[in-house]
């Protein structure tokens, strides 16, 4: 008997916070709690733009790999990175730039070439890498 009396006074407290301003009563519901901010989008117009400067030898498998320092140029519009990597062979990495300048590019000919980095206070420094040849890069934003 006692366990059945313990549920009617719970039920009847329940009721009772009910009363006084829950769910159910017409008060207005609690207002919630602003929601956190939402990580920002593709890099937009804020990192667009061409970096140029230089890739320099740092490993060579094979003499392919030309000079020691090359010029190199990276284009960002809308959050999607373009290298060009060979123009003669069409070869070129393309890929996202994040909001925050990570730069993850791939070469969609099946060549294997990749180039990641980061841009940051407009310098793009990251690494172009390949099956025979890597590079490390250093490329400003020009204006």
């Amino acid at each position: 008997m006692t366990w059945g009396r313990g549920l009617a006074i719970a039920a009847l407290a329940a009721l009772s916070a009910c009363a006084e301003g829950g769910a159910g009563t017409g008060a207005p519901a609690p207002t919630a709690a602003p929601a956190a901010p939402v990580a920002a989008g593709p890099a937009g117009t804020r990192l667009d733009g061409r970096y140029a400067g230089r890739g320099d030898l740092t490993a060579s498998r094979s003499s392919v790999c030309g000079p020691q320092q090359i010029n190199r140029s990276l284009v960002v519009a809308n959050g999607e990175g373009r290298l060009v990597i060979d123009q003669a062979r069409n070869d070129i990495a393309v890929g996202p730039v994040s909001a925050d300048g990570i730069v993850t590019l791939h070469s969609p000919t099946g060549r294997g070439t990749t180039v990641a980095g980061r841009i940051e206070n407009g310098v793009f420094t990251g690494e172009q890498r390949g099956t025979q040849c890597t590079r490390s890069l250093s490329l400003r934003k020009q204006s």
